[in-house]
């Protein structure tokens, strides 16, 4: 059989179950499950597709509280111990070289590709994309841009930024130079003591990814938020296991017009017959990350999820209560694949991996190889793979999981309704057997 055939039969054999517990005929096959037929290797949106065919679109619902919560509080490690393994490189046991020591010099624009360490002018918008109750790397680079000219520590390294030429510069801690006197030391120690995830700047670019409101208040032109979205779909494709790294006419005829609409801060929802508009306001946007940055319930985080749609329908109050159910399954499945999205991004081209990359490139090399973000996802091809399919091996585990788990709670029932069936069954035949009146 093929896999397509494998998968068909999942969905038929669920099928089948369903109708058993419930009493009623069962439906000719159907592939109504988009993942029978993509040629995309998205196991993803298979896995989605079979939680939803055993508890419906609230199965998605739940998946998204537990990413949310359980997921994204506890990953950081397997994320760190990829991060390791992918930067320790041959030299790993040379002395830093002087060309660190003296200064990695890197274009802020190359570090920063997505804007995310420039002011936007909005209080709000630089709260969500900088979470400054956190030390982390992007708050220490902004610190450092915001003081030009000023050395600003971050664990082993020292960032500074010339604001003439508007490079950054980076160079080892000369106070902690015992604890990292080689290549493969300091990279290490940078990694262990590194926050990586930091939730609330996490979740912004998750439901930015979906909504576009940060985006939208950010005040970028349609033509930067054009190139933004080129790397975007590169690391989409990644995803879904297209490495060849080309872009068609038709990628970039489909980017322009998501450009137009985010640079608006409209998204559109698939209603099966056509698209409807919708906005979700940064008041409504920064409330949610606010409540559910802070949240262990995924109960909770999910209700607060699910009530962005609304927010976001409300100019079209009497489509959204019509098309509620396809707009809540179209939504929860865009939402997973922006976790999962964004969390890529995270370790492929996030400032701190820029900076990273910069360090280790000048470091093995002796030059900083960057130009436009989009040519240096080829050049960095191999190391984005491998964390991308790190990436997606933890994704993909913890949904497999759940849908393990939806699949035993479901079997329940219908093993005991089946076996109960077979006993009376059985003990009817028995009875018939025995002339006796019992």
């Amino acid at each position: 059989m093929s896999i397509k055939d494998d998968k068909r039969s999942i969905f038929t054999t669920i099928g089948a179950y369903t109708s058993y517990m419930q009493g009623i005929k069962l439906p000719e096959p159907q592939d109504a499950f988009t993942s029978i037929n993509s040629t995309k290797n998205d196991i993803t949106a298979f896995l989605m597709d079979v939680i939803k065919s055993i508890v419906g679109t609230d199965g998605l619902k739940e998946t998204i509280g537990k990413l949310f919560t359980d997921l994204i509080d506890t990953v950081e490690p397997q994320i760190k111990e990829g991060l390791r393994n992918q930067f320790t490189q041959f030299n790993a046991g040379d002395a830093i070289p002087a060309g660190f020591t003296n200064g990695v010099r890197v274009k802020a624009a190359q570090i920063d590709i997505n804007g995310t360490l420039k002011s936007s002018g909005n209080p709000s918008v630089d709260d969500l994309l900088r979470d400054n109750s956190v030390t982390s790397f992007n708050t220490r680079a902004y610190d450092a841009i915001i003081n030009a000219g000023t050395d600003v520590i971050y664990n082993n390294l020292i960032v500074n930024y010339d604001a003439v030429t508007d490079e950054f510069i980076f160079k080892p801690n000369p106070a902690v130079a015992a604890q990292n006197a080689t290549v493969g030391a300091w990279m290490g120690n940078y990694i262990d003591d590194a926050v990586i995830i930091n939730k609330k700047e996490f979740l912004t670019q998750v439901m930015n990814s979906v909504y576009g409101t940060i985006t939208a208040n950010q005040n970028k032109t349609v033509e930067q938020i054009y190139q933004e979205l080129q790397v975007v779909k590169l690391l989409e494709k990644l995803i879904d296991g297209d490495d060849s790294l080309e872009l068609t006419q038709e990628d970039f005829d489909e980017l322009l017009q998501k450009a137009k609409a985010l640079a608006d801060g409209v998204i559109y929802y698939d209603m099966g017959c056509g698209l409807v508009g919708a906005t979700l306001s940064l008041d409504a946007f920064t409330d949610f990350i606010n409540q559910v940055s802070g949240m262990t319930d995924s109960n909770t985080a999910a209700n607060a999820a699910e009530a962005t749609i609304d927010e976001s329908m409300e100019a079209n109050p009497e489509v959204a209560a019509t098309n509620k159910e396809t707009i809540r399954d179209g939504f929860f499945q865009r939402l997973i694949k922006a976790f999962q999205l964004a969390l890529s991004q995270l370790v492929s081209t996030s400032p701190q991996i820029r900076a990273l990359q910069a360090i280790m490139g000048k470091v093995q090399n002796g030059v900083v190889d960057f130009t436009k973000a989009v040519d240096d996802l080829k050049k960095w091809k191999v190391y984005i793979k491998c964390m991308i399919n790190e990436i997606i091996k933890i994704v993909v585990k913890y949904i497999f999981d759940l849908a393990v788990s939806y699949l035993i709670a479901w079997l329940q029932p219908i093993i005991k309704k089946f076996a109960q069936e077979k006993i009376i069954q059985y003990l009817g035949v028995l009875k018939s057997l025995i002339p006796l009146k019992l």
